[in-house]
């Protein structure tokens, strides 16, 4: 069980998906070779953790992260799927969730008093009213399509920008809010699709990327108390 905190890394190394050449049908793409692959990984870190102000029945907590893939040599990964499942306590579920949607540009997320999320732009959000946190995500994402809300899964699906096939290079942020009653044990799977250029880029070898256990159990315990020195704005959601 590896415990999350602010600020600390996890280094996950990914290997191909062993399944993956029994599970072919057809003529379908070539794969690329083992030899091929190189040290491809991926980093994920905990930016930070918080009780969101202003709950009245339960503590409320936001959770941040920083998920960055590398891949090794020349090839590139052209889409992944991120999960968190949690484990216990028995009866937890995800308050909310985000980005939830297709962005093209940096925003904010808003969270009130009842973890509930919205992500705008800085001049234009569209959360309801109330006291909370405003979370800004300085990067832009590629996401496919994201669920999570009010249940033990959050679920985020990337695919790289079509038109510039530059992969998916750049850190990928995410937010959940969940209650902070007690430490939470979830699992983190990701399944990325890795693609090596063929001749002239006319062709491409691809091969689906998974962690060697598949799951990765992690462990998230709360402040007690609101913080002071907050990493996220407080102020007075948009109306």
């Amino acid at each position: 069980m590896i415990e999350l905190a602010p600020g600390k890394s996890i280094e996950l190394e990914l290997v191909p998906d062993p399944d993956e050449p029994h599970e072919m049908r057809g003529r379908g793409p070539i794969l690329i070779e083992d030899r091929e692959i190189g040290k491809s990984r991926i980093l994920l870190a905990m930016t930070a953790v918080e009780l969101v102000p202003g709950a009245e029945q339960q503590k409320i907590a936001v959770a941040t992260f920083d998920v960055t893939f590398h891949a090794n040599m020349s090839n590139r990964f052209v889409s992944a799927e991120i999960v968190f499942r949690l484990i216990s306590p028995e009866g937890v579920v995800f308050l909310d969730c985000q980005p939830n949607e297709v962005l093209v540009a940096a925003g904010e997320v808003w969270v009130d008093a009842n973890g509930k999320m919205a992500f705008g732009t800085p001049d234009v959000a569209t959360a309801e009213g109330g006291v909370g946190r405003k979370i800004h995500f300085p990067i832009e994402h590629r996401l496919v399509k994201a669920s999570g809300a009010a249940s033990t899964w959050a679920k985020w699906q990337f695919v790289e920008t079509p038109r510039k096939r530059e992969g998916i290079s750049h850190a990928i942020q995410l937010a959940v809010t969940l209650p902070a009653e007690a430490p939470i044990e979830m699992e983190l799977s990701i399944v990325a699709s890795l693609a090596k250029p063929g001749l002239k880029e006319l062709s491409e070898a691809m091969r689906r990327m998974i962690f060697k256990p598949r799951k990765i159990p992690l462990k998230i315990t709360f402040p007690e108390d609101a913080s002071s020195q907050s990493q996220f704005c407080f102020s007075s959601l948009p109306k």
